[in-house]
């Protein structure tokens, strides 16, 4: 099953892929998700912009995306599956700001600890990968593949407390006008 699926995905790349819903063909899938890296500005490598979009196509995108979701221009779904709903205004401001304490010793008392407060703020940089929701459609008369974005979810790199990287997490499902979900 996963080789066919493979072998189908390649095949579909190289007869060529569009986003013209006009295009469409027989429905492959309704909904497909995967994810794609997008570009890592804080790695050591220097294959940021071969690998992945250029730092300026990269940032741009991001702050139209995520920040349309801040400034409350671009409504923000839950990513979890069969859960998806709209985020409240608090969820979205958790995922701006997200404040954590760390415990200290104090040096002339020991056993003795404070709490120093953080204050983590959202940062573009994190972002190193985009889940994609798509559509994908094959017109066998024209031999044509065509795929439609349903929706894009921003993912960031969580790492655990010795600073190893841990996974991706999804920031929320933002839907294109055309797919929005019906709200709950």
């Amino acid at each position: 099953m996963t080789t066919k699926l493979f072998l189908f995905s390649a095949l579909a790349f190289l007869v060529g892929c569009t986003s013209s819903p006009e295009q469409h063909g027989d429905v492959v899938t309704k909904e497909i998700n995967y994810n794609a890296f997008i570009g890592d500005p804080l790695a050591e490598e220097s294959t940021f912009e071969i690998e992945a979009l250029s730092a300026d196509n990269r940032k741009e995108i991001l702050e139209q995306w995520i920040g349309g979701v801040f400034e409350g221009k671009i409504k923000a779904y839950l990513p979890v599956p069969k859960g998806e709903r709209l985020l409240t205004a608090q969820e979205i401001a958790d995922i701006q700001s997200k404040n954590d304490t760390v415990f200290e010793e104090i040096p002339d008392h020991p056993g003795e600890t404070k709490a120093i407060p953080i204050v983590h703020k959202f940062n573009y940089d994190g972002v190193t990968h985009v889940k994609f929701k798509e559509a994908w459609y094959y017109d066998e008369s024209t031999n044509h593949f065509s795929k439609e974005v349903i929706a894009v979810c921003p993912l960031v790199k969580t790492f655990d407390e010795s600073g190893e990287v841990r996974g991706l997490t999804a920031l929320f499902w933002i839907y294109f006008d055309k797919h929005l979900p019906e709200e709950k």
